[in-house]
């Protein structure tokens, strides 16, 4: 096997981990709202909270990105692992997107409101699956770090 396929692998599975946690965020948080509206107490949120979470999530998934460019062009570290830590930093920031649309869920927000964060935090995991050729790109930004 190719050795940077095999560098390229582990960080893989963690996306299709991370994009499974998605779905099982998305069952949870449905099953919670059944059982809520089977004992007719569904909490309404004292304030929309929605805005605030999608501006909170598009600006922590902008920085978090920055940061894993800049880790991946210094100069520490063998360029495979800083691809790596590129990839699951991005992956990770956008999971937590998922994590805002589940805590507005728990708090009564509409469904659509966390359905809305959700499909955001999939759009960006998909933005930043490591790809073969996005492993690539990022391995050759790795070689030739930046100051």
């Amino acid at each position: 096997m190719d050795p940077v396929e095999t560098e390229r692998r582990p960080s893989v599975k963690i996306h299709l981990a991370l994009l499974a946690s998605l779905a099982l965020y998305g069952l949870l948080l449905a099953q919670n709202r059944a059982r809520m509206s089977a004992n007719l107490s569904v909490p309404v949120p004292r304030m929309n909270i929605f805005l605030p979470m999608l501006i909170f999530g598009v600006v922590q998934f902008a920085v978090f990105s920055m940061i894993a460019r800049r880790r991946l062009r210094s100069p520490i570290g063998p360029p495979a692992s800083r691809a790596r830590i590129y990839f699951l930093l991005r992956a990770t920031s956008a999971e937590a997107i998922a994590l805002l649309g589940l805590l507005i869920g728990f708090q009564g927000a509409p469904m659509l409101q966390a359905a809305a964060l959700f499909a955001l935090a999939l759009a960006a995991m998909l933005s930043c699956f490591p790809t073969r050729e996005a492993w690539q790109n990022a391995l050759r930004e790795a070689q030739t770090p930046k100051p």
